[in-house]
């Protein structure tokens, strides 16, 4: 399993942009996930030459809804990938460029869908935060956290990185509600960024088009815009009958 999932990773390698903001997600998890949460499913052209691939990931983020990620040159590509290389039943996240949406809405049951922005923190352009209440601790991963804590000791903002390659490192951001709009997700995202420029990464915020605080921390920071877009849908496999 292990040798047959390595051959392949490296068969796909040509297909992904290496230094590309908009392949970094599925770089990380159909090249850097974890063997053993990882089934991969390759397409082949006529000269049997891959041409694409999807990645079925087992992640920490929900154990019963797999994270799915998606590269295909066509749209009839991406619809054999999903019928080959889903189970029927069963409910996944499915991360796409936007311009293979519509086979993922004709072969899924969506249940959610969204659209996501993605951004990119570079050194000249990023303006970082002080605030002496961020503190920074390692999580279960032991990757490292920055955290604000209320006075009886709950965490009520925090930041650290979803997944990380050795040129990317995705951020993500929590705060409590009755924390918002005091400023605590900028100052913990801020840290957390400034620590991923100390170890030489590129900080990338995905964010929905949709979530107006998360897209108000994205340019308090000056986080530039990559321009690429990630279609994510929560669905399963359509019936397609006897």
């Amino acid at each position: 399993m292990g040798l047959t999932l390595s051959t392949d990773r490296l068969a796909i390698v040509p297909l992904l942009r290496a230094h590309s903001p908009e392949d970094a997600l599925a770089a990380y998890y159909a090249l850097h996930h974890g063997e053993a949460r990882t089934r991969l499913t390759i397409h082949r052209d006529e000269r049997g030459a891959p041409d694409g691939f999807i990645a079925n990931c087992q992640t920490g983020f929900d154990l019963f809804q797999p994270l799915v990620v998606l590269c295909a040159p066509t749209a009839e590509v991406a619809t054999w990938l999903l019928r080959e290389g889903l189970s029927p039943a069963r409910l996944y996240h499915v991360v796409v460029p936007p311009r293979l949406a519509p086979a993922v809405e004709a072969v899924l049951d969506v249940q959610a869908a969204a659209i996501h922005l993605v951004f990119e923190a570079r050194p000249a352009d990023f303006r970082p935060v002080i605030n002496v209440l961020v503190t920074s601790s390692r999580g279960p991963d032991g990757a490292t956290r920055f955290a604000i804590h209320a006075a009886d000791g709950r965490v009520v903002a925090e930041s650290g990185v979803n997944w990380r390659t050795d040129e990317f490192a995705e951020v993500f951001v929590h705060v409590e509600s009755a924390a918002r709009g005091r400023g605590l997700g900028k100052s913990v995202v801020s840290a957390c960024v400034v620590h991923l420029f100390e170890s030489n990464l590129r900080p990338l915020y995905t964010v929905d088009q949709n979530n107006t605080e998360a897209l108000a921390i994205a340019e308090s920071l000056a986080f530039v815009d990559t321009g690429a877009r990630e279609g994510a849908f929560i669905g399963s496999l359509k019936h397609t009958g006897a």
